[in-house]
This record gives structure tokens, C-alpha cells and sequence, in this order.
């Protein structure tokens, strides 16, 4: 599974998931972020199945990001805003109901990560032959002291 964003404004987010199987999906996911949140320098991205997004506010479903149950992009790190929007890649593993988690971070001079918003879009059913296609969108929440 291929992510990639285009940005077309500093408040939106345009994510591109296409499925790397036999004959590839994709899943557009359109995530805004609400422009009292402050700006963040550096974006997360998890993939984990079975999870929903109402357990996922502001990270706390990040627990559940283990083993094969989740895949995290940017080499299992943080991704810059420019690397973010020039795509990510994640492969999953198996097939599964999934949500797509964006840790929107500041990362300042020290190395100090400060959550500044979030957005998830869950039930997403990735098959393993990746043939559909779909579209979604995403609203990302400020989170406390942001």
C-alpha cells in the first residue's frame, strides 16, 4: 500500500493509499486540520487493523500499534511535511478492517515531540486483491495544549 499526499493548502491534506496487490486500489482520504491547531513540523502514520477511531483521540490508540496488527509509514518514524506530502509507503500484511491514524507532531530544536493534532478515518476494508476504490474524508482535532 502506497500513501501519498498533495497539499493544497497549509489546513489540507489530500492522502492516496493505493493497495500493492494484483491489481491495485486505491483509497483517497482527504484529511483537513483546523487552523487553530498549531503547525505542526513532522506527521506520523499508522495503519493498524482492527482498530477504531473513537479509541484513537490524540494518539491513545497507539497502544494497539504491535506486531502485525500495524504498520507504520515513514520508516517507522516521523515523516518531515514535505516527505509526508511526497508519499508514504505502507504494506500490510494481511487483508482486515483498518484505520489509517495522522499524528500531526512539533518537533523542536531538543528533539521535544509535542502532539499537536490528530486524525484517523477507520473501516476501512483492505482486501487482499485491492481492486475497489474509495474515497473518505477526515477532519483532524486539536489535542490538549496544542
Amino acid at each position: 500500500m502506497i500513501l501519498r499526499q498533495a497539499s493544497t493548502a497549509s489546513a489540507f491534506f489530500l492522502a492516496l493509499l493505493t493497495l500493492s496487490c494484483r491489481s491495485a486500489g486505491t483509497v483517497d482520504i482527504e484529511v483537513s486540520l483546523p487552523m487553530e491547531c498549531s503547525a505542526p513540523s513532522h506527521v506520523a502514520v499508522y495503519l493498524i487493523r482492527g482498530a477504531l477511531c473513537g479509541d484513537c483521540e490524540c494518539g491513545d490508540c497507539l497502544e494497539f500499534c504491535e506486531g502485525e496488527a500495524c504498520t507504520v509509514g515513514c520508516q517507522g518514524d516521523y515523516c518531515s511535511l514535505a516527505e509526508f506530502e511526497a508519499g508514504v509507503e505502507l504494506s500490510p500484511d494481511q487483508a482486515g478492517n483498518y484505520a489509517v491514524i495522522y499524528q500531526f507532531v512539533d518537533i523542536d530544536a531538543e528533539g521535544v515531540v509535542t502532539e499537536q493534532a490528530a486524525a484517523c478515518i477507520d473501516n476501512l476494508q483492505l482486501d487482499k486483491d485491492g481492486t475497489s476504490n474509495e474515497a473518505h474524508q477526515a477532519s483532524a482535532l486539536c489535542c490538549e495544549g496544542a
